[in-house]
């Protein structure tokens, strides 16, 4: 039997997690439950709305990175770049964390994990200019250079490795029920992390990729 992490782990009442900061934070059903009471879930999703499914959550986020890339290279004006940048950044650090964190050991599997280890070097290549660009003034010549750079390796790692190559076996591994509960935790975390500019933790994570679980 693959060691894949079953749903329940998700629903436990309380435990404790070391989130990508290094601090302790308890994820729990009851946690999500205040969070939803407190702010939107997402800005396509209602405060009636209880789950998200954790491939629909990723989808959407890929859509909202690509959307924010596409503005960057419309900005004319460099304050509002580097706002639209930094905003990018954070988005794109907390979505990679959430996918590293939780939903890569979620779905390891002998069937994914050739995929997700891929998926990490992917990953790694990518904070790689992400870091390269929080260095550079939204002017530079290299920063553009590297903006499409890296629109090319988000679209591939997210549209080609990801939507359709791996998504379709997370949902071959995993019911309904488990892929919101585990949508619900990675969006608990996702919100937790974005207040906290998770983009200063980038150029620490350059040196090797992320972990993943074994088998």
């Amino acid at each position: 039997m693959p060691n894949r992490l079953p749903a329940q782990r998700y629903l436990t009442v309380c435990r404790e997690r070391t989130n990508a900061l290094g601090e302790c934070a308890a994820f729990s059903s009851e946690h999500i439950a205040v969070i939803y009471q407190a702010r939107p879930l997402h800005k396509d999703r209602s405060m009636k709305d209880e789950t998200i499914d954790a491939l629909e959550l990723l989808r959407q986020q890929h859509d909202e990175v690509e959307e924010l890339i596409g503005k960057i290279e419309n900005a004319r004006d460099s304050e509002k770049k580097r706002a639209l940048f930094e905003e990018f950044a954070d988005k794109l650090a907390a979505h990679s964390t959430i996918e590293e964190k939780l939903f890569y050991p979620t779905v390891m599997d002998q069937k994914t994990r050739e995929l997700l280890i891929e998926s990490t070097e992917e990953h790694l290549s990518v904070k790689r200019l992400l870091a390269d660009m929080m260095a550079l003034d939204v002017d530079d010549e290299h920063f553009d250079a590297k903006l499409t750079v890296i629109k090319e390796q988000i679209r591939h790692h997210a549209k080609q490795e990801e939507e359709q190559s791996l998504f379709p076996k997370v949902k071959r591994l995993l019911g309904a029920d488990e892929r919101a509960a585990l949508g619900n935790e990675m969006l608990a975390m996702f919100e937790t992390l974005l207040e906290k500019s998770p983009r200063k933790q980038v150029p620490a994570e350059t040196a090797e990729p992320a972990p993943l679980p074994a088998v």
